[in-house]
Order: structure tokens, then C-alpha cells, then sequence
């Protein structure tokens, strides 16, 4: 087995993590009118105030980013559905066209045979015995004909209700789409609140707050880096893995993390190759991300689909307790659920955090536990 050093958090850790203990307080808190003429607070306010409301309001932009990212999902689902329904409908069109082109042939063929009345034609038939073979064609006819028949009705009663059906999931649609719009509203009116927020510090504060997001830019790069060289050395040692009798139970691999194993050895490796890219409202890659956009997208490395929704990715394997996690495990926060990250192992996640930040290393306790799942 590889010996590595742990690769640790970036520098700004601590600094997200006294921003999430706080956040929880202050989304109860009632906000500021987010219109033009909202007024914010004294000119004085500390960067760290500025900072922490900041991070509240990037919380809520994220709420609403998986609220519109459930919308998208559902709208797929409908346009899925209509798409179903317009094909039957097209069949069921076609059946009844060429059942009625049939029924009308079998109606010809039979005013052919039996122009008059059974009985006269007995009498003045030349050979009987062709004329009981006629009645029992006939006779055949007369069933098939009531059999399409029936069909027709059965398939026309189908089509009035996918017809419906049709009227009700287009109605859905337009909804589905009314939401989209006002969620994506939501989000880039909470990101431009955000923003004049952080217009209220003073020219110096913003210098500093400037220098401390480069040095958090580079720790980015620098955890990028690493968690690049981590990816490739867990795939080495998944492939070691495979030729073994595998680990100890105490044997761990970097972080203090256990190796990843099968298919959420790919998922890992993916997520960590993105630490450093930067978070973007419903991006699902390849250079940015939301926070289920990027699981969404490691675990489509190993051939697995999972919903663009933290909410819905809750539902997308079998539940396991946090005593339980394993790398790949998807992590869910909060309540309801707006936030989801991979677990990487070691009490660890990797993360599109929020708004503003980006994919990062951070531990599970950084933000109040849901529940986990293992897809």
C-alpha cells in the first residue's frame, strides 16, 4: 500500500466553519427587504459581520438553487411523460385507422356474399353444400367484424383518457415552469443582496477581505493539487486492492480515511479532482458546481444516475446511519435537505459549498447532519 501524508483542509476551514456554526441563526433571522431601496446596516459594520451575513444569504441562494434543481428534475419528468403519451396516442390513432379500413372490407366482403336472404339463396343454389360453406364464412365474418369492433371502442375510450392526460401534464408543465422561473429569480435577487452587502464595508475592509480571499484562492489551488495526487493514488491502490486480500480494519489511506473500494473508488477520486473549482448556482460541471451537481456528476463516473437535487438524491440508495459511512456515501445537511457532499472518509467531505466558495475538503460536522445514503 502507497504511504501518503494526510492532505489537510484549506487554510480558510476554520473560517467556513465559524461561518456554518452561525448560519443556522441567522437564516431564522428575518432579512432585509431585498429591493433596490432596502437599507443595510451602519457604515461600521466588522468584516466579520459583513462576512457572516454574507454566508446567510449564500445559504439562501443555495435553498433556492436545489429548490430549482427539483423543478428541473420534475419538468424533465413531465416532458418524459407527455413525450410517452403522445407516442401511445399516435398508435392508438394508426389502430383505429386501420381497424376501420378492415371493418369496412370485411362489411364489402359480406354485402358481396350475402346480398339476399339466406333462405332464398338455399333454394336457389346450384350446389348446398357451397352454400353452407358461404353462411359459415359469413358467420366468421360477423364475429371478426364485432371483435374490431369492440377494439375500436376499447382503443377510442384509451385515447380520450391519454388525451386528458395530456392536457393535465401540459397544465403541469406550465407550473413546473413558473417555479423554475421564480426560483432562478429567487437566487440571483439573494446573490445581488449579497453583493450590496458586502458594498457596505468600508475601502480598506474590502482590501482586506480581498487579501484574504487571495490567500484563500491560493490554499485552494494548493488543496487542488493534493487532492489531484490523492485521486490517482486511490485509484492505484483500489487497483492493489483487487489483488489482495484487501486491508486491515485499522489500515487507513489519506486523511485518516479508508481506502474507497469498487465503483465509489471512482466517485472519490472524481470529487477530489475538482477540490478548488468554484461553486455556481445549477452547474453540474465540468469547471463548476453546485452541490449536487458535483456528486451527481462523481457518481455518474462509476455508472450511476442520481437526480440533479440533494433533496431527491436522498432518495436514490439505501440509508445509512453516520456510524456507517463509507467513502462515497452521499451526506445530506440540514432540514430540510439543501445541502449534500461525498464522503471521502475520516470524518471528511468533499463539497461544493456555497455560493461565493468552492469545491473543498471540510469536516462532516461543519453543517447540521441529515442522513446518508450509499447509492
Amino acid at each position: 500500500m502507497t504511504t501518503r501524508h494526510a492532505v489537510q483542509p484549506s487554510l480558510t476551514a476554520w473560517r467556513r466553519r465559524l461561518a456554518y456554526l452561525s448560519l443556522a441563526a441567522l437564516t431564522a433571522l428575518p432579512l432585509a427587504p431585498l429591493g433596490p431601496t432596502a437599507a443595510y446596516a451602519a457604515p461600521h459594520r466588522s468584516i466579520a459581520e459583513v462576512t457572516a451575513r454574507v454566508e446567510a444569504l449564500h445559504h439562501r441562494a443555495e435553498q433556492a438553487t436545489e429548490r430549482y434543481n427539483v423543478a428541473r428534475e420534475e419538468l424533465a419528468g413531465v416532458r418524459t411523460r407527455l413525450s410517452a403519451l403522445h407516442e401511445r396516442i399516435d398508435r392508438q390513432q394508426r389502430r383505429i385507422a386501420d381497424l376501420e379500413a378492415e371493418i369496412g372490407a370485411v362489411a364489402a366482403a359480406a354485402y358481396r356474399n350475402g346480398g339476399i336472404a339466406p333462405e332464398l339463396q338455399l333454394l336457389v343454389a346450384d350446389d348446398p353444400q357451397e352454400f353452407l360453406g358461404t353462411v359459415a364464412t359469413l358467420e366468421r365474418f360477423s364475429e371478426r367484424q364485432h371483435a374490431m369492433l369492440e377494439e375500436v371502442v376499447a382503443t377510442r375510450q384509451r385515447l380520450a383518457v391519454d388525451r386528458r392526460h395530456v392536457v393535465q401534464e401540459a397544465a403541469q408543465a406550465v407550473r413546473t415552469r413558473e417555479r423554475l422561473a421564480a426560483e432562478k429569480a429567487e437566487v440571483q435577487r439573494t446573490l445581488r443582496h449579497a453583493q450590496r452587502v458586502l458594498r457596505t464595508l468600508k475601502e480598506a475592509q474590502r482590501r482586506r477581505l480581498e487579501r484574504q480571499r487571495q490567500r484563500a484562492a491560493a490554499a485552494a489551488a494548493r488543496a487542488a493539487a493534493a487532492a489531484e495526487q490523492v485521486a490517482e493514488e486511490t485509484v492505484l491502490d483500489t487497483a492493489d486492492l483487487a489483488g489482495s486480500a484487501g486491508p486491515a480494519p485499522d489500515e487507513t489511506s489519506s486523511r485518516g480515511a479508508a481506502a474507497a473500494s469498487g465503483s465509489a473508488a471512482a466517485a472519490v477520486a472524481f470529487a477530489y479532482a475538482q477540490v478548488g473549482e468554484p461553486y455556481v448556482w445549477a452547474a453540474a460541471g465540468p469547471d463548476s458546481w453546485d452541490c449536487s451537481g458535483l456528486t451527481m456528476a462523481a457518481w455518474a463516473q462509476a455508472g450511476v444516475s442520481l437526480p440533479h437535487s440533494s433533496s431527491m438524491q436522498l432518495s436514490s440508495g439505501t440509508r445509512v446511519s453516520q456510524s456507517e459511512l463509507q467513502p462515497g456515501d452521499l451526506v445530506f445537511f440540514y432540514s430540510p435537505v439543501s445541502h449534500v457532499g461525498l464522503y471521502v472518509g475520516g470524518g471528511q467531505i468533499v463539497h461544493a459549498t456555497h455560493p461565493g466558495d468552492v469545491v473543498s475538503v471540510d469536516p462532516i460536522s461543519i453543517m447540521p447532519f441529515t442522513g446518508a445514503v450509499r447509492p
